[in-house]
């Protein structure tokens, strides 16, 4: 009996051990889903994530060409937001930006093109961010988000203390190639990023 305590009372310690060297050992992790404005804290680094705009909701959209689509601007056509931080040191910030479909979405994303564009230029100068510059792709095209089918990646970055704020626009349009005019469709997404504080 006194040897069964002693094994308990070595694997409550270790147990014990284990749970505060994991504690200490992760360092930082962030996730938000789209709401207007968030703020998280820790030690030397502040997050902030800022919806410009309420979202996209495509309803009722005719098709177009890529080109058509790129220029669209106006309301419901674009999706700004600014992702950024405060950060003292060599802190690095790697931050993945992710979409997720709305409840109520009926049109199948594999008819809707998304294109991420540097939200800092002006329209008709912008720059298309990486994944977005040779191709257009539809939203079925994009990967998954690791542990959330549901999401999908939108972006990956990085933010430095010379490099603290990232401005994007978005936008959404109906396959040119879509022909199924039978039923009114909709589909939204809503924006969000997951965020890792790295000590450099």
């Amino acid at each position: 009996m006194e040897k069964g305590k002693i094994i308990l009372s070595i694997l409550g310690i270790a147990f014990l051990v284990a749970i505060v060297f994991g504690s200490t050992y992760a360092i930082f992790t962030f996730s938000k889903a789209g709401t207007k404005e968030n703020k998280i804290t820790t030690g030397t680094v502040s997050m902030t994530y800022t919806e410009g705009t309420a979202g996209i909701t495509l309803t009722d959209m005719v098709p177009m060409d890529d080109d058509t689509g790129k220029a669209r601007r106006g309301a419901n056509t674009n999706f700004e937001f600014t992702v950024s931080a405060t950060i003292t040191g060599t802190t690095t910030i790697n931050y993945d930006i992710y979409a997720e479909k709305t409840t109520g979405s009926t049109l199948d994303e594999k008819f809707v093109k998304v294109y991420l564009t540097d939200g800092a230029y002006e329209y008709g100068t912008e720059k298309a961010m990486s994944g977005y510059t040779s191709t257009i792709p539809v939203y079925s095209e994009l990967s998954t988000m690791p542990g959330n089918t549901s999401q999908r990646k939108l972006y990956s970055g990085t933010l430095t203390n010379s490099n603290t704020s990232q401005h994007f626009r978005l936008r959404l349009w109906l396959l040119s190639t879509y022909t199924d005019n039978t039923t009114a469709k909709t589909f939204g997404i809503k924006v969000g990023v997951k965020a890792t504080q790295k000590a450099s």
